[in-house]
This record gives structure tokens, C-alpha cells and sequence, in this order.
């Protein structure tokens, strides 16, 4: 991670230094989430907070774009998190308020972005090089996987191969976000609704 975090900053693929500053913000508060999870037990809600931020940053690379809402996404984002706070959240909620506020922040800030990339993803100009906005769908779906694997397995749900599968779609998707936001900053006009 602190590679990509050097590369996003001193060289970003090309990218004007203001898009590799936010690139590298993001990567940075994704390394700094992944030492908080790393070092306890209890650095879920500390490493979510990181990674929300880390996704805010991601996500003021985007967020000008016109966005036509890809309303299948939305549904299952919704049910799915409907599934995570009944089986994971809800029976904690009175013990642990201000960690299940803060995680549900979280969990708000990586549905848009999933939300969003998907939608201008599916939605996008035919003019536009999809590449890019390829990569960060697919780095935001992989994100949202490795959330749930993380989360699901956190609470005693077992899960096969469950710290593999976690591991390997949260640094797939890092990686795919960054070349995402390297393209479409390149090769995609930042139109406006």
C-alpha cells in the first residue's frame, strides 16, 4: 500500500499534481484503516473511520460526473445492508451506539461510491473511454466484497477461506480504484449535469 501511496503522490500515471494529492490522501487513509485493523482486536470502527475517509477523497474525483442512478445496485445495496444491520448491528446497538453510528457512516460512504462508479459505469457517455470507469466499478464492487467478508467473518459467520478472500479483493480493489481515477482522469471529460 505505502507503494502506491508513493506512486499515486510522485508520479500518478500522468495525473496533474491535484489528482495525484487526492489519489494519494485516499491510498493513505486506506494503509492507515488496514494498520488500525491490523494492530487490535477492537480496530474495526477506527479503521472504518480511515477508510471513509480515504473513500470521500476517491470520491471528490468523481462525484462532478453526471450521475443517471443504476437503480438495480441500489436495491441491493439496500437489502443487503438491510441483512448486515439485522444479523450484525442491530443486536449490538444498544451496548455499542457510537461504534454502530460510525460504522453505519461508513457503510453509507462505500454504498455511494459503489452506487455512483456503478451507475456511471452503466450509464456512461458513449464518447467516454470506459476503461477507467471500468476499474473503479470493479475496484468499488471489490471493496464492498471484501467489506462484507470482513464484517461477516468479524461476527462469527464462517466464512471459506474468508481472510484470502478479504485480503485479496481489498488490495485488488485499491489497486483498481487507483487506475480507475488514473484513467478517467486522463481519458474521460469531466462533463457536469
Amino acid at each position: 500500500m505505502l507503494f502506491l501511496v508513493l506512486f499515486a503522490a510522485l508520479d500518478g500515471g500522468g495525473l496533474p499534481q491535484q489528482h495525484r494529492t487526492v489519489c494519494a490522501l485516499g491510498l493513505l487513509f486506506g494503509t492507515i484503516g488496514d494498520f488500525l485493523l491490523g494492530i487490535s482486536k477492537h480496530g474495526l470502527i477506527p479503521g472504518a473511520v480511515a477508510f471513509g475517509i480515504g473513500h470521500l477523497f476517491y470520491m471528490s474525483l468523481f462525484i462532478s460526473r453526471p450521475i443517471k442512478i443504476y437503480w438495480p445496485v441500489v436495491y441491493f445495496t439496500a437489502a443487503w445492508g438491510v441483512v448486515i444491520a439485522i444479523l450484525i448491528f442491530l443486536p449490538v446497538a444498544k451496548e455499542h451506539p457510537i461504534a454502530v453510528f460510525l460504522f453505519a457512516i461508513y457503510a453509507v460512504i462505500l454504498k455511494l461510491c459503489l452506487i455512483i462508479t456503478t451507475s456511471q459505469y452503466i450509464h456512461r457517455d458513449a464518447s467516454d473511454k470506459d476503461e477507467g470507469l471500468y476499474y473503479r466499478f470493479l475496484g468499488f464492487s471489490l471493496f464492498y466484497l471484501s467489506d462484507s467478508v470482513l464484517i461477516l467473518g468479524d461476527a462469527g459467520f464462517p466464512i471459506p477461506f474468508s481472510g484470502k478472500l478479504c485480503l485479496a479483493a481489498y488490495y485488488s480493489a485499491q489497486f483498481l480504484i487507483l487506475c480507475g481515477n488514473i484513467h478517467s482522469g486522463l481519458y474521460v471529460k469531466n462533463k457536469t449535469a
